[in-house]
């Protein structure tokens, strides 16, 4: 709106010059979410806040169950309604972007924003060329420990390995470590490869050998440290039983391993360093769009509100509700007893994940995980040959992109 300033009449008397009256910003900002009832309270006291400096600008905020959320907002946008905000999780990035259904935010958003944020999560929101979206929350595969049967964190492998030997001891099992491709697959990206390129296609190719044989060697050597699991609950079931020291696992089941064993035993550990690099694990998260119904309204006012949600206060006030901050900051001032955050494991949640590996979101990746999880099985149960059977998922998953875009594609293999 244009700012407001009074007429004045010339006088003969000279007068000061009366201040202009300053902008009035108003609009509203339409929220659409799936937060569960005890986490809204954090979003409307923001609102609160945010219209302590805005007071004309209004809000309708609308709670649509996550299972429902996509199809609402998608048939709303299409029929010319639906919201200027969507909170939604990073994964439904692409689709919403290609349908012009959100924003690109690259011409509004600066390093020192970005620079704020979790590493892996803010590449949640990059598209192509694009930034689509901000992360708000963030989860994912981290390192669980029993203080009482490890007392101290391993910084690399090798301390790994040597503590969970001095643990194991009768029915006690230092470690129990999972296997399966979600859980296994960032160590791939701690040790500098990747899976998937923003074409789409693969990358653990004869380019990349070095990276993907020190991933399955890596996965193998846990044989090492005790019983292994792939895809099934034993080693959580264990872990509450306080019989295993070190598990991986998502940050999903934090909360009850808190209760199982106690909140003062369960840590959750930074990963450890391993050869060049260090281990890792997937990160997801929750993110904030700005929708092209903002357009219709004061695209600025909506992207204000944005950026007041990944403001650090605002990250910092997550942690309340068991949200896993997605701010990069807030965990440092914690542990620095800058800032309070009452949640001491969500704040070793932040620094672990800090490390992570962002889990991909391109549409292609969903033709990774059966042929990879195939190839693991086989190499890791069936003892087949590793370059073997990743050149079969390679095959594989080739076939399938094929199949998903039919463009002649130079042929690769991932011998050495």
């Amino acid at each position: 709106m244009d700012t407001l300033i009074p007429s004045v009449s010339a006088t003969i008397t000279p007068a000061p010059s009366p201040s202009p009256t300053p902008e009035i910003v108003q609009g509203t900002i339409s929220i659409w979410h799936s937060f569960e009832e005890g986490q809204r309270n954090i979003l409307f006291r923001q609102i609160a806040v945010f219209q302590k400096e805005y007071p004309y600008v209004l809000f309708d905020v609308q709670y649509i169950p996550l299972l429902d959320l996509l199809p609402a907002f998608q048939t709303a946008i299409q029929d010319g309604r639906g919201p200027t905000i969507l909170i939604a999780p990073a994964s439904w990035g692409p689709a919403l972007f290609d349908q012009d259904f959100v924003v690109d935010l690259a011409s509004r958003v600066d390093e020192n924003l970005l620079n704020g944020l979790n590493p892996p999560a803010v590449q949640s929101g990059k598209y192509h060329d694009a930034i689509i979206s901000l992360p708000f929350d963030i989860k994912g595969v981290v390192l669980y420990r029993n203080q009482a049967i490890i007392r101290v964190s391993p910084a690399t492998y090798d301390d790994m390995v040597s503590l969970v030997q001095s643990a194991t001891q009768g029915e006690i099992m230092g470690a129990y470590l999972e296997r399966g491709f979600y859980f296994s697959g960032g160590h791939l990206y701690g040790l500098g490869g990747e899976f998937i390129g923003e074409d789409g296609q693969p990358l653990f190719d004869r380019d990349n050998y070095r990276y993907s044989m020190a991933w399955v060697d890596l996965l193998k050597a846990f044989e090492y440290l005790g019983p292994t699991e792939y895809n099934n609950d034993q080693d959580l079931a264990l872990f509450k039983e306080s019989r295993v020291g070190l598990i991986i696992d998502g940050t999903w089941n934090m909360q009850s391993l808190a209760e199982a064993i106690g909140e003062d035993n369960l840590a959750i550990d930074p990963w450890p360093r391993y050869q060049d690099g260090h281990l890792a694990g997937f990160v997801e998260s929750e993110n904030i769009y700005l929708t092209t119904r903002s357009r219709e309204e004061n695209p600025q006012i909506s992207w204000s509100f944005i950026q007041s949600m990944v403001s650090e206060e605002m990250q910092v006030s997550l942690a309340e509700v068991g949200l896993i901050p997605a701010g990069s900051g807030a965990a440092e001032y914690h542990l620095a007893d800058k800032v309070n955050i009452d949640h001491r494991l969500i704040a070793q949640a932040m620094v672990a994940l800090m490390d992570g590996a962002p889990y991909p979101i391109l549409p292609e990746f969903g033709a990774y995980n059966k042929p990879m999880d195939v190839a693991l099985q086989s190499v890791l149960y069936k003892k087949d040959d590793s370059l073997k059977a990743l050149q079969t998922a390679y095959d594989s998953i080739q076939a399938t992109l094929s199949n998903l875009h039919p463009t002649p594609s130079s042929t690769s293999t991932v011998q050495p």
